[in-house]
């Protein structure tokens, strides 16, 4: 389907060879021409030209070979191109009128070659004959004094009328150049609307000359017309084709085309390759709609606007892009315009199983995202990918857009999420990225506090295990010490029991750590193996290339990446020998026969020689059983509790320095929130100048702290601290000259509660941040005993949120935005959003929140707009579509079947296509008739 006007590179002054190429009497064959033909297409594609208007006097004769040379254009592969990708080739002449100037004369590019010979009759002009080395030397045309004259020449005839454009040379200076003094009456009264010059704007143009054309010389009747730059190529070598071009942008390469450009050269006329949005709607297909079948639409790149009646479908297929999309009403507090949206997807379109397919350009990546009736789940196909179930969020983020419903700009102030998307959608691509890592860092602070509670708890366990070996450790003393009846040699023994039980203990804790080596080198060799196995599958040698492996020349620096490759595999060999060697080591290490075997040997010997003398004193001191049988009790525990604090000790080596891992992760969260409020109070300011200072928008850094205060409102529940002492708590940080400083400190003192056991100590720890806030220690005591570590940290990864700000300037003074009317709120957003980059801007009906005063300043700035951003508007108004310059309009149309009213697309296109602007007419102005009436009564 047709998506209406796009630019083309294109030069339009091309001279052929005929006049200085062939030497001598001789006559130039076919031959000839059709090898010139198609170096010149060559020279085309090669020089980056769209299009190129033969324009060599008035000689037309290559004209028809030109042609059939670009009709054969085929690509590097000598494919032939596609019709749309083929090199345009205008017919024309470059004439010298006795207005005097010359004039470049365009035809429609499928003109019938039949009628240039006409065009030079009606004209007087006596082409040499075909076969000839050179052209006539063209001549003053002394019947064409005014450009009427060339207009009414031409148009006499039926097949010639509305099929030419007349271009002047308004060079700034030259003999021939209608700037000239004395020519500034015919400059005035002439019909043309563009003109050419020779060369560039830059080195050919004066500042005075341009204000000529550009229509801000008063002189010159304030009369601007569309500037052409051309490059006058004159030679076989075709060394300044295509050295001085203008884009231009049609629908249609006819001679209405380039006249439409010339009408809206501000929009569809550059002389530098056009800055076009990077991410923009290309199509919607749409099957089973109750109101509107089957249809499929595609869009202009830059700006598409949907016209027709009430009721004809207009307003549905946006809804229905935008239901795609996931751009929908949800929840339960909707106004009363998204309740209709909402009934209008969910009565034409859901309740039938109807589906809707849109593609999305993304840096010239194809996204298409499938969503069906019959379950409203959505699908997702990126480039040459297969469909994906994906959540509405995903594409949400993925592939947004920024639409506005019927009246809705006017109301956006009453709801605060709409307004804050003004800040927000621009760079919402840099946010979904923070979010992202907040996303990340949110889990990892979970995870991680974890291991620090874990550790806080292995300490404390590990300060009551050690006080309680202190404990055991004495008791054991004062109980060898209530032995009677035992030597000195004999109490000595048993003093010696708990030093030789460490040493056995030692020795075990030390052959366990070296069979852990042991094992962790065992995972070393096999992932050595394992790699350098995998990374040989790179070097493929020729008889594998030759078996359908590996091209030769896939990598252009093959031999390097092999050598290197090798390199890296005698590392990892080198390393898997040494693995492999340790392992051996160990194994030698623990063998009986080695020296530390024999050491061990008689480590061995020695603890079982104090084991026997060990049970000879406990057989002498069986007489005191009592006090044998408390002293087995208490060794028994004490061996106990060394073991679980081995334990213990071992998990905390293991958990290495949580606290440190913690406090680096809540840093880096502090830090993504500041850069989000960096970047949001930048973009405050940007809709300030945008809005060229109609809004001022400013940013509240923790505006939003509500969640904070229900969330811990839940937390400590059954505490009776009140409400409005947790607002306390928050409502500095917003106030604060540091807000993100003053939220940690909050967190902290909050942290400090929660870790604080009253049971152990009723005297509070100091919390100076709170303190400042007001709250005295009866409430802080309450937090203490209500909020856990657990409870804390769901406080610690909730999100702080900034709050934009609004207000509106009335003459010299700013008034809250909400209390601005809604003609006011709209023209200043619209302004704003026109004058933002960003994802496409689907807007239904623009002008109903509008003044009409305004709508022409808004038509300029889309203008530029449409450069930066897809738009997509709806609209009544012909102002917004003709004079804003719609590179495509899509005609809507309302069908009666079976007494039922059902919507439809008619027809589709651009403004110079004859269809379009008929229906533009008719749907946006009631018709010719009613348009030439207005036109009357105004006086124009």
């Amino acid at each position: 389907m047709d998506s209406g006007a796009h630019f083309y590179n294109c030069d339009f002054q091309v001279h052929t060879p005929r006049d200085r190429q062939w030497s001598g009497e001789r006559a130039i064959t076919e031959e000839e021409r059709e090898n010139y033909a198609e170096e010149f297409i060559q020279a085309c594609q090669n020089s980056g030209l769209d299009a190129v208007a033969i324009t060599d006097h008035h000689d037309t004769v290559f004209i028809e070979h030109i042609r059939e040379a670009a009709r054969n254009e085929v690509d590097e592969n000598g494919e032939l191109l596609p019709k749309k990708e083929r090199i345009v080739v205008f017919p024309g002449m470059e004439l010298y009128l006795n207005v005097p100037c010359q004039a470049l004369l365009l035809f429609d590019s499928d003109l019938p070659l039949s009628l240039l010979s006409t065009a030079r009759s009606r004209l007087g002009i006596e082409q040499a004959p075909a076969e000839n080395h050179q052209t006539r030397e063209p001549d003053q045309l002394s019947a064409i004094d005014t450009f009427d004259d060339l207009y009414d020449a031409l148009n006499g005839h039926p097949q010639l009328e509305g099929h030419f454009v007349v271009l002047p040379n308004v060079t700034d200076k030259g003999h021939r150049t209608l700037l000239r003094s004395g020519l500034k009456e015919k400059y005035i009264d002439m019909r043309c609307v563009g003109g050419y010059i020779d060369g560039s704007i830059e080195k050919e143009m004066s500042e005075g000359a341009l204000n000529k054309v550009r229509g801000i010389d008063p002189n010159y009747g304030n009369k601007a017309v569309g500037l052409f730059q051309t490059s006058d190529n004159r030679n076989r070598e075709f060394s300044k084709l295509g050295e001085h071009t203008t884009w231009v942008k049609w629908a249609k390469s006819t001679a209405e085309g380039i006249r439409q450009a010339c009408l809206a050269r501000d929009s569809r006329l550059r002389h530098e390759e056009p800055d076009l949005p990077s991410r923009f709607v290309k199509r919607i297909s749409v099957s089973d709609s109750l109101f509107m079948g089957n249809f499929d639409l595609s869009f202009n790149r830059q700006y598409s606007a949907l016209i027709g009646g009430r009721g004809t479908g207009k307003s549905t297929a946006l809804e229905y892009l935008r239901w795609a999309l996931g751009d929908e009403p949800t929840g339960e507090d909707l106004s009363e315009a998204e309740k209709k949206r909402q009934n209008l997807v969910q009565e034409t379109l859901v309740d039938c199983e109807g589906q809707v397919e849109v593609e999305l350009s993304i840096n010239s990546v194809s996204h298409v995202v499938r969503r069906d009736g019959a379950d409203e789940q959505f699908e997702l196909k990126v480039g040459s990918d297969d469909f994906e179930r994906v959540q509405k969020e995903e594409i949400r983020d993925l592939l947004p857009v920024q639409a506005y419903s019927q009246k809705q700009l006017s109301n956006v102030a009453v709801r605060v999420e709409e307004l804050n998307d003004f800040v927000r959608a621009p760079v919402q691509e840099d946010l979904s990225g923070l979010n992202s890592n907040l996303d990340s860092l949110e889990s990892e602070l979970r995870s991680t506090y974890i291991e620090v509670q874990k550790k806080r708890e292995l300490e404390e366990k590990l300060g009551a295990t050690e006080r309680e070996i202190s404990s055991v450790r004495q008791q054991i003393e004062e109980t060898k010490n209530e032995m009677t009846g035992l030597s000195d040699n004999d109490r000595e023994v048993l003093d010696q029991k708990e030093v030789y039980d460490q040493e056995k203990a030692f020795v075990q804790q030390w052959e366990e750590e070296v069979n852990n080596i042991r094992t962790e080198l065992e995972v070393l060799e096999e992932l050595t193996a394992v790699s350098s196995s995998r990374a040989r599958g790179f070097i493929i040698d020729e008889t594998d290339r030759n078996d359908g492996g590996r091209s030769e020349d896939q990598y252009p620096d093959d031999d390097l990446l092999s050598q290197m490759r090798e390199q890296l595999d005698d590392l990892l060999d080198t390393i898997n020998e040494r693995a492999t060697e340790s392992i051996e080591d160990v194994d030698d290490l623990f063998d009986e026969e080695s020296e530390y075997g024999q050491l061990g040997q008689t480590l061995e010997e020695r603890l079982e020689e104090f084991e026997d003398k060990y049970s000879s004193v406990r057989e002498r001191a069986d007489a005191q059983s009592e006090q044998m049988e408390r002293l087995d009790e208490l060794e028994n525990r004490q061996e106990e509790l060394t073991e679980e604090k081995k334990e213990i000790e071992d998990q905390l080596e293991e958990l290495d320095r949580p606290e440190e891992e913690f406090s680096e992760l809540r840093e880096r969260w502090l830090e993504v929130h500041l850069k989000r409020s960096t970047i949001l109070a930048e973009q405050c300011e940007t809709l300030t100048d945008q809005s060229q200072g109609q809004i001022r928008a400013r940013l509240e850094v923790g505006g939003q702290t509500q969640e904070f205060v229900n969330l811990l409102k839940r937390k400590v529940e059954g505490s009776n601290l009140y409400e409005s002492r947790m607002e306390d708590i928050f409502a500095p940080i917003p106030e604060s000259e540091d807000p993100i400083e003053q939220y940690s400190a909050i967190m902290e003192d909050l942290e400090t509660l929660a870790t604080h056991d009253m049971e152990e100590s009723a005297d509070l720890p100091a919390t100076p941040a709170l303190v400042e806030c007001e709250l005295e220690e009866k409430h802080l005591g309450k937090i203490a005993r209500h909020l856990s570590p657990e409870d804390w940290l769901d406080l610690a990864v909730t999100r702080l949120d900034d709050q934009p700000q609004f207000e509106y300037r009335v003459q010299d003074e700013y008034i809250d935005f909400a209390s601005a009317s809604a003609g006011q709120q709209a023209t200043a957003l619209l302004q704003a959003l026109l004058n933002q980059s960003g994802p496409p801007l689907i807007i239904d009906q623009p002008e109903d929140d509008l003044d009409n005063q305004v709508i022409q300043k808004v038509v300029k700035e889309i203008w530029t707009a449409k450069h930066e951003r897809q738009l997509i508007f709806a609209s009544h108004n012909a102002n917004l579509v003709v004079n804003g310059d719609a590179d495509l309009v899509v005609c809507f149309e309302s069908d009666l079947d079976g007494g039922e009213a059902s919507g439809s697309i008619d027809a589709t296109g651009a403004i110079d296509v004859e269809k379009i602007r008929s229906q533009i007419t008719d749907i946006m102005e009631g018709g010719q008739e009613a348009f030439e009436l207005r036109k009357e009564k105004y006086g124009f």
